[in-house]
């Protein structure tokens, strides 16, 4: 029913030279009219916090506030939405507003395609042969046929004080991946871009001898550029 409706106000504006705006105010009217309480939005089990926090060493992508984003989730599209990403557990959340207040959700994982929170862009990668871990990546970069990738991570310690037990959690070495039409390698090291891109393997030895302080001190400009590198001149056939 939602896709018809949509596709029923888009009809009406009459100006598909603006297909994709329409779109968006489309899905956002529907959403509007019926209520996101009232679609698959609201499948999910209420988000309850197990880890009690005094300072702003938090658990979640960027911050613990809500932003603004986007999701696609069990196949459907939803815009204008407030959400927050939990790196730790790898859990997305979202507030819904609905009659007698807000609530909190934790969105099933599994039905989750992908998100945008803050700009970022995050896919659900679920390899069928565990070739990377699975989980929400972050595409740091993308052309037709690659995704430069990113796994956040964070690390927890338990405090201890007199009074009471409280948690931080600090950001860890992320994990870097790679999808070739579709099919994902690991990039934590250099044998791992040797290994997905076999035919670049002398260019690649040279930008790791070459930047060895951009990768430690800023790895995710280091890991953009060298696939930047490699991707102005590949071809989808030579995996």
């Amino acid at each position: 029913m939602r896709l018809y409706y949509i596709l029923f106000l888009i009809f009406l504006s009459g100006n598909f030279s603006v297909f994709s705006q329409e779109y968006h105010r489309a899905y956002k009217a529907f959403d509007n009219y019926v209520n996101k309480e009232n679609t698959n939005l609201f499948y999910g089990k209420e988000y309850i916090e197990q880890h009690a926090i005094i300072n702003n060493k938090h658990k979640f992508f960027k911050t613990s506030n809500f932003l603004n984003g986007s999701v696609v989730y069990s196949n459907q599209i939803y815009h204008d939405i407030v959400l927050k990403y939990n790196v730790f557990e790898d859990l997305l959340v979202v507030k819904i507003s609905k009659q007698g207040g807000d609530a909190t959700f934790e969105l099933f994982k599994n039905r989750i395609q992908s998100f945008i929170i803050d700009g970022h862009n995050f896919i659900n990668v679920q390899p069928d042969n565990n070739s990377v871990p699975a989980g929400f990546y972050e595409v740091l970069r993308e052309d037709t046929s690659l995704k430069l990738l990113k796994n956040h991570r964070k690390q927890i310690e338990k405090i201890f004080t007199k009074d009471f037990t409280y948690f931080e959690f600090e950001p860890e070495q992320a994990l870097y991946a790679v999808s070739i039409s579709g099919k994902y390698f690991e990039l934590n090291s250099q044998q791992d871009w040797v290994k997905a891109f076999t035919e670049y393997s002398e260019d690649i030895e040279s930008f790791f001898d070459s930047n060895k302080s951009l990768k430690e001190n800023d790895p995710d400009s280091f890991m953009i550029r060298l696939f930047l590198k490699i991707s102005d001149s590949y071809k989808p056939n030579n995996s």
